[in-house]
């Protein structure tokens, strides 16, 4: 006789199973699990004659499943594997774990000498990758199963940034009769950098930060304002300037509210 085990490593609730065992080879013996519940338990075993077999596993409640027999996946309320062959101790897994949706981060590294690159986070979709072990190792092979486009979609979006000036410094004119709030997150850091523009100053010096891309507001809170950081202008009053994604490279920054 040979142990075999049948063994549920993610459902839940009460669901209960039919596997039967169909001997080959013009053999008339047959056996099977009858009516057995997945939960609360985990395992469990039965002694079958060793030989080649056609598995049918049933769920009673008509619930789509994920099985696994030798490492073939099947999907459905009722699968058949056949002509499996049954020589030493063997496992039947049930309701084997999927991954979740994972957010994976990758470098571009395509960039030509003299530019520094960028990172961009690629998403994995959920349910691709299927693991009888656990979730986090169906996580981890989505991943891995996935690193190769993951690196092309890196190559493909992130950007090189030219190695230039290690900071750039933000010189401003402000006409208006009121502080400006000039705020820029780093696209590559997300380092957050906020100023304020003093009001009727002409070339005055806000700060410093690196040099690299940037996402960009400026804002008062008064009216039939408007602002530009080097070529990016608002062009319609009242409103928040915000451009996202622009190059700040070069030794100095021009910042204008008027």
């Amino acid at each position: 006789k040979i142990p075999v085990t049948l063994k549920n490593v993610g459902a839940e609730g009460n669901d209960h199973f039919y596997v039967s065992f169909s001997a080959k080879g013009g053999t008339a013996y047959s056996t099977h699990f009858n009516n057995i519940f997945l939960h609360p338990e985990e395992t469990y075993t039965k002694d079958v004659n060793w030989g080649a077999y056609d598995i049918t596993i049933e769920s009673k409640a008509g619930y789509t499943m994920i099985f696994s027999v030798n490492g073939e996946l099947k999907t459905g309320s009722i699968v058949t594997y056949t002509n499996v062959s049954i020589t030493g101790a063997f496992t039947i897994y049930a309701a084997a774990y999927q991954n979740t949706t994972q957010n994976v981060t990758y470098t571009r590294n395509n960039c030509p000498s003299g530019y520094n690159p960028t990172s961009v986070v690629y998403v994995v979709a959920a349910g691709i990758y299927t693991s009888v072990i656990s979730q986090a190792d169906a996580n981890q092979g989505a991943i891995t199963a996935t690193s190769t486009a993951g690196q092309a979609y890196a190559n493909a979006n992130g950007l090189c940034v030219p190695q230039g000036p290690a900071n750039t410094d933000i010189i401003y004119t402000n006409s208006l009769s009121k502080k400006v709030t000039l705020t820029l997150t780093n696209v590559s850091t997300s380092v957050v950098y906020t100023f304020s523009l003093n009001k009727k100053t002409t070339q005055g010096m806000a700060g410093s930060i690196p040099t690299g891309y940037y996402n960009v507001t400026m804002h008062t809170n008064g009216a039939t304002d408007y602002y530009s950081i080097e070529s990016y202008v608002q062009s319609i009053p009242d409103t928040d300037l915000v451009v996202n994604n622009i190059p700040l490279l070069m030794p100095t920054t021009t910042v204008i509210a008027y």
